[in-house]
């Protein structure tokens, strides 16, 4: 009983030195390197602090489940880093895309008729009763579109109206070639879809290949589409979306009527170079899987110290906040105005520009009529298809349309320049004009006196603003 006695006056008279102790205190060491020292795990499981809390204190916060700390603001904050570092497996786009589209629409074969050279480039020209047409597309093409290489499982194009005809025995064939540009046809396709019957519909019409088509990724693609009625056409055929104006013969083809060896024989085709708007589908390599070390955060990020309003420190996951934000996608689009007042773009601006092509005012009022987007603007198919677009390719993009409207307003400018310049020359006879209908309208009978002093308001306005100019 003694020793318990001794002992217990001995934690009392020690009590005050480890309650207010000035030096290092160790709990599992004998040996503290800070005023406390654990050697083992610290539980705060409580959320009961003082009324006034003091900065440093620490709690558990038992709804949110994490623990705070009291900063002098004075408020708590979460203590816990919710960044996650995991190396797990991921798949990466490797910038492929499917389906592509080659070519932009700029205009269209007849419904009938010869129409040359636009009619060689269709391979649906039904106004005739059969057609074999040879395309080619060159592998620099196919790469700035989207196409990566391996199978091409889908070939379509893009028909503007589908014509009286249905097409019979109707084939497709591909190969890889050498060949640059067409000037007879390509020996050696394979066929990859045949049809006793094809209906064409407007719109994209897609032939799924009987087998995958392997493309090597740097050949130049030759396709070849054939079909025969073995009739004489007299009613309206299809009109398909041709793209214009290419530097090599894109195109090689021969039309008959009642020709049973169309497909076979031995005729005298023509090149061309314009080609139908095309797609491909792809199951290249779309995608690449490996192992890699990511972080995952729930929270919102904000890099720098950029100025923010009131209450947006935290606008919820996902959201990044910084001073500036650059992106390796974001090109300057200054061959825009090179090409249109040079008719040439500059070295350094080659590889950015092989999809660009201005446009007309009346082909863009037929583009945004059918595609529903701006010509240099991918659509809503080709987002879905991406999941979301680069911010820098998207700023490219509408750079370039920016200065493509610059244009736009330039030529209308013009015009109405060159129109007001002609009615400055013809004043006066406008004028002499309009005096004459004046004296007309009130001569007639059969005219009401309101509308004659509207009418006669109306062009004494019109001459007032003439002798003005």
């Amino acid at each position: 009983m003694r020793v318990y006695k001794n002992i217990l006056f001995f934690i009392l008279l020690m009590l005050p030195y480890l309650l207010f102790a000035q030096g290092s205190v160790g709990i599992g060491t004998s040996t503290p390197q800070e005023k406390l020292d654990v050697n083992g795990a610290i539980i705060v499981s409580g959320s009961a602090v003082a009324a006034t809390p003091v900065p440093g204190t620490i709690q558990w916060n038992t709804v949110a489940q994490y623990h705070e700390g009291r900063t002098s603001a004075p408020a708590f904050i979460k203590m816990e880093n919710d960044e996650i570092q995991a190396v797990a497996d991921y798949t990466a786009f490797s910038g492929c895309t499917s389906p592509v589209t080659l070519g932009v629409f700029e205009a269209s074969n007849p419904a009938t008729g010869y129409g040359m050279p636009n009619y060689l480039a269709s391979p649906f020209n039904s106004w005739w009763g059969g057609d074999r047409t040879q395309l080619l597309y060159r592998a620099s093409e196919l790469t700035a579109a989207g196409l990566c290489a391996g199978n091409i499982t889908m070939v379509g194009f893009a028909v503007v109206a589908p014509g009286s005809y249905l097409l019979n025995s109707f084939t497709l064939k591909v190969k890889n070639t050498a060949t640059t540009t067409l000037t007879a046809y390509e020996a050696g396709l394979t066929t990859y879809y045949s049809a006793a019957t094809v209906t064409l519909i407007a719109g994209n019409n897609d032939f799924n290949l009987a087998t995958p088509f392997v493309w090597d990724g740097t050949s130049n693609i030759c396709l070849e589409i054939c079909w025969n009625n073995n009739i004489v056409a007299i009613l309206t055929g299809a009109i398909v979306q041709l793209d214009n104006g290419y530097a090599y013969n894109t195109a090689y083809g021969y039309f008959a009527d009642v020709t049973p060896t169309v497909c076979t024989g031995a005729f005298s085709p023509q090149p061309s170079t314009t080609r139908p708007v095309t797609r491909f589908g792809s199951t290249g390599a779309l995608t690449t899987t490996g192992i890699d070390t990511f972080y995952t955060f729930d929270d919102a990020i904000v890099v720098g110290n950029p100025l923010l309003f009131y209450g947006a420190d935290f606008k919820g996951p996902g959201t990044v906040t910084a001073e500036s934000v650059y992106d390796d996608n974001s090109l300057l689009s200054d061959f825009v105005f090179d090409e249109y007042f040079d008719g040439a773009v500059q070295q350094q601006d080659l590889d950015n520009c092989d999809d660009y092509r201005y446009l007309t005012l009346t082909e863009l009022e037929e583009f945004v009529s059918i595609y529903r987007h701006l010509p240099n603007i991918p659509g809503r198919d080709e987002w879905k298809e991406k999941g979301g677009f680069s911010l820098g390719e998207l700023l490219t993009d509408i750079l370039i349309s920016v200065e493509d409207q610059a244009l736009y307003i330039k030529e209308i400018h013009e015009q109405s320049a060159a129109i007001e310049l002609q009615i400055v020359n013809n004043k006066s006879l406008i004028i002499n004009k309009l005096q004459e209908g004046i004296i007309l309208i009130k001569n007639d009978e059969y005219i009401s006196s309101i509308t004659k002093l509207k009418k006669i308001a109306e062009m004494q306005q019109m001459i007032t603003k003439l002798e003005t100019l």
